[in-house]
């Protein structure tokens, strides 16, 4: 797992998160304020008929960026196999470092495909 951190001008509100699905894992880059997204929980919703999954994320405490609109890149490896494919639907909220359950938008889900190696 690791994090990126950078400060941007635009005003994001709500906030925003895009989704890369990997083989191995997921990274999010999730946009907003420092004072919502610092110390909270990002819950990841996917589902569809046969199956949901439920990802929660643990988001860095931000020190030194007092109100600061940011973008949050982070890297997560996901040890069990999972199946999500673009049958599944997306949803998630963040939950602030206050307990408050608070709407993100999600802009978009990006898969990458399979990669078959085997020589044939």
């Amino acid at each position: 797992m690791n994090e990126t951190i950078k400060i941007i001008k635009d005003n994001f509100s709500p906030s925003q998160l895009d989704l890369y699905l990997q083989n191995s894992g997921i990274t999010i880059n999730l946009r907003g304020n420092e004072n919502i997204l610092s110390n909270s929980y990002l819950l990841i919703n996917a589902k569809n008929k046969q199956e949901s999954y439920t990802i929660n994320i643990a988001l860095p405490e931000i020190i030194n960026l007092y109100r600061k609109n940011i973008n949050l890149i982070k890297k997560i490896n996901i040890k069990q196999a999972t199946n999500i494919d673009d049958s599944f639907e997306f949803d998630c909220i963040l939950l602030s470092k206050e307990n408050e359950k608070l709407p993100i938008s999600i802009d978009k889900v990006l898969q990458s495909k399979k990669i078959n190696n085997s020589n044939k």
